[in-house]
């Protein structure tokens, strides 16, 4: 505008009369302006550069200009869509502002959308279209918002999702994206998604346990049940009556918890392989194999040679066998070598073997308590005892020694 105003003024000097024009006279000698009028001079300059910051957004919608809002160059989009919002009273996540075929960023600001309008960056205004969201398309966006949090959340997952609205627990990408933290939050979805074979797989492979919250149809599919017993082996216990029967299935959830063997099929439980597999696993396992397995001396040493937890009233092994094996020195042996605490599982005539008893007593001093009487008198015995719980006592910290 200013290049406008210089052109009339030179324009209308031109015009004006000869005799009006005086010679140029020498140039009168300046004096220093004063404070005030410096002070007026940069007032103006500021003022001008704030005029030429400023600009309007026309609105368009499909029938024409619905409204202007004022703005300045380096205002974002979405401080456009909050003007908007005040004026016509549309919610900022309804709208989608648009410059030719490029649906703006809310981040975006408004000097380069005016630079891609036309190469004058300083033109007075800006011509956006605006298009309404629908509110099916507001919801979906807001979902997908709620699945972002919910993948980032960490432990909160469960809580977000639990307290989520009902809409938001039926809807598929938001519960996919909680199960990115955790299977088990499978139980707050909606039900159609419980039974939903897509979503129950990315929960199960999460945590097999998820399987317990599943439709009855996925407790009989195969695929997913597989998929519930490689993570977590005691996932079988929710498996159909038909796949806790299924030998493939058993075995892959036996070979990764031994324990899950006690809800496989009985007759499964008297498979030699199988409980063999679990027995691998975890020795305590022999207490779900059938009787005649625990009858069986190969079954039984597999069982005692992996042992139990090294505590008094801890589960053996070897209590879960039958009473002849129980009362067998080479069973009992193997047992109390690995853990001296199987002695007290043994039969009375076992407990009366010194050589089993040493073999208990030297693993363990404290297990000198389920030998035979005559053997806790027994010179032998009480020393090996003794030097055990006398070596475990200088390892221990000096806090705790007597």
């Amino acid at each position: 505008m200013s290049g406008s105003f210089d052109t009339d003024v030179r324009r209308a000097a031109a015009a004006a009369p000869t005799q009006m024009r005086t010679p140029t006279a020498a140039p009168a000698e300046t004096t220093p302006s004063s404070p005030s009028s410096s002070s007026r001079s940069f007032s103006k300059s500021n003022a001008s550069s704030d005029q030429q910051s400023q600009l309007f957004v026309c609105v368009n919608g499909l029938s024409g200009t619905i409204c202007k809002v004022p703005a300045c160059r380096d205002s974002t989009i979405a401080q456009v869509k909050r003007s908007i919002q005040e004026q016509l009273a549309i919610p900022e996540s309804h709208q989608r502002l648009v410059l030719g075929c490029k649906v703006l960023d809310d981040f975006a600001f408004l000097s380069p959308s005016l630079l891609q309008n036309s190469s004058d960056a300083n033109l007075p205004s800006l011509a956006l279209t605006l298009v309404r969201r629908s509110d099916e398309l507001v919801r979906k966006r807001s979902h997908a918002a709620h699945a972002s949090r919910l993948a980032a959340s960490g432990y909160q997952v469960r809580v977000l999702l639990w307290n989520a609205p009902p809409d938001f627990r039926a809807d598929r990408e938001v519960v996919l994206a909680a199960l990115q933290q955790g299977g088990d939050v499978l139980q707050f979805a909606a039900l159609p998604l419980q039974m939903d074979r897509e979503v129950a797989l990315a929960a199960v492979q999460q945590n097999g346990m998820a399987l317990k919250y599943t439709g009855l149809a996925l407790k009989a599919d195969s695929s997913v049940v597989l998929a519930a017993v490689r993570r977590s082996g005691s996932a079988l216990e929710f498996a159909s009556e038909t796949l806790r029967g299924e030998r493939q299935v058993v075995l892959h959830a036996v070979r990764q918890d031994g324990l899950a063997l006690e809800f496989a099929a009985e007759w499964l439980q008297a498979d030699r392989q199988i409980v063999l597999a679990a027995l691998q696993q975890d020795g305590l396992s022999l207490r779900f194999a059938s009787e005649s397995l625990r009858a069986s001396k190969d079954v039984v040493l597999a069982a005692v040679q992996i042992g139990g937890l090294s505590l008094p009233s801890a589960d053996q092994p070897m209590q879960f066998a039958s009473d002849a094996l129980r009362a067998d020195k080479q069973v009992a042996q193997a047992a109390v070598l690995l853990n001296g605490y199987a002695l007290r599982c043994a039969s009375a005539s076992v407990r009366g073997d010194k050589e089993v008893v040493l073999s208990a007593v030297t693993q363990a001093g404290m297990t000198l308590q389920f030998a035979a009487d005559q053997l806790r008198a027994d010179k032998d015995v009480v020393l090996a005892a003794v030097q055990q719980a006398r070596t475990l006592q200088k390892c221990s910290s000096t806090s705790v020694q007597y």
